[in-house]
């Protein structure tokens, strides 16, 4: 995995959609090592994320793992998102988990946006 993980991570970042900096990617398992790996790749080319974590206890985790800008345990709806992001289209939803959480994240994303799912 440490081998893996770290590629794998880059290449979601950059292979799916081309991101602009401050475009923004929502992702779904923030907690995992791809999504933590994920998280400063994206800082440092200049993109901002929307995290998503599944329970409670991994959501302060997140928080206290020094995550910027907005972290939410799920996207509840467009609107919402749109808050949070200040009116920016995600241009990437990043899922891993499938099935309902996949369908939480289609919604959010931007009409011209991209959803890659890496679940099996």
């Amino acid at each position: 995995m440490p081998r893996i993980n770290p590629p794998t991570a880059l290449l979601l970042l950059t292979d799916i959609v081309t991101l602009k900096p401050g475009d923004w990617l929502i992702q779904n398992v923030a907690n995992s090592a791809v999504g933590r790996l994920l998280i400063p790749l994206a800082r440092r080319a200049r993109r901002e994320n929307h995290d998503v974590v599944r329970r409670e206890s991994l959501f302060k985790r997140a928080e206290g793992a020094g995550r910027r800008r907005v972290r939410r345990r799920r996207p509840r709806s467009r609107r919402a998102v749109k808050a949070q992001t200040g009116g920016a289209p995600i241009r990437l939803g990043l899922d891993a988990v499938s099935g309902r959480a996949t369908a939480r994240l289609s919604p959010v994303s931007a009409r011209a946006g991209s959803c890659a799912t890496t679940a099996r």
